[in-house]
């Protein structure tokens, strides 16, 4: 079985279409059929090259909602829910040691020094290959936590839940801030499972304002013209639908 995927090779160059096979499956991990993939503002800024973290030919995309194909063992989302083939799902896109002082200790597995994620720190020149959610299809690490959706809602709503959604939650966390304050944003911070649920929440009570936020949709193929209306800003939102 192969998959199609958007690979960057080359800086500020074109995505080029690969096929890549699908790889077995190690004890813990996930395939999951991409339904729809987030193209976020940091893909734009990883497509120019101003992302240290990277590696080339690499499979964009961090933000991503799936069916779930393959599991190789039973896995529960962070509710306590057992999962199974055919569940619709969302992810946590940062993958961190869970054994480290921060990850133990402060409880803050953001700053893990050994976080990584899907679609930023992944290279698909070598297995697993389909490491990106520019792709029909993800192999999803055996740390990742999963969010069970249900499935008459629609899924390109809940793409920014786990990068956006959850990097602004974890700012009114961390800040304190309440309803009158005045703020100034500068940059932004990673996020953690605990606000991947709370964007989730949010998302649930105003479906249809998330809904409004994406302006522009395109198939996988069509992946460039995507990181083009997201650099000049015509898009606040654009998200790919692989199976399109």
């Amino acid at each position: 079985m192969e998959a199609k995927a958007m690979v960057l090779k080359k800086f500020n160059q074109p995505l080029e279409m690969g096929t890549f096979p699908i790889p077995k499956l190690h004890e813990g991990e996930v395939l999951v059929k991409i339904l729809a993939a987030g193209v976020c503002g940091s893909d734009v800024h990883m497509w120019e090259g101003r992302d240290p973290r990277i590696r080339l030919p690499m499979i964009l995309g961090h933000e991503g909602v799936g069916e779930i194909v393959e599991m190789n063992g039973e896995k529960r989302d962070v509710y306590g829910s057992p999962l199974h083939v055919g569940d619709k799902v969302l992810w946590s896109r940062g993958v961190t040691c869970g054994q480290c002082y921060y990850c133990k200790v402060k409880m803050e597995p953001s700053l893990c020094p050994h976080r990584w994620v899907h679609g930023i720190h992944t290279n698909c020149a070598e297995p697993p290959y389909l490491t990106g959610n520019y792709a029909e299809y993800l192999l999803l690490d055996q740390k990742i936590h999963f969010f069970k959706i249900e499935p008459d809602i629609d899924l390109q709503v809940f793409v920014p839940a786990s990068c956006s959604g959850a990097t602004t939650a974890h700012a009114f966390d961390l800040s304190r801030m309440e309803s009158g304050d005045s703020v100034l944003i500068q940059g932004v911070w990673v996020s953690e499972i605990r606000h991947t649920h709370m964007a989730l929440q949010l998302i649930l009570s105003r479906l249809q304002d998330f809904k409004n936020i994406i302006t522009h949709s395109f198939p996988l193929a069509k992946a460039n013209d995507a990181i083009r209306v997201m650099k000049t800003r015509e898009a606040v939102k654009a998200v790919l639908f692989p199976h399109a």
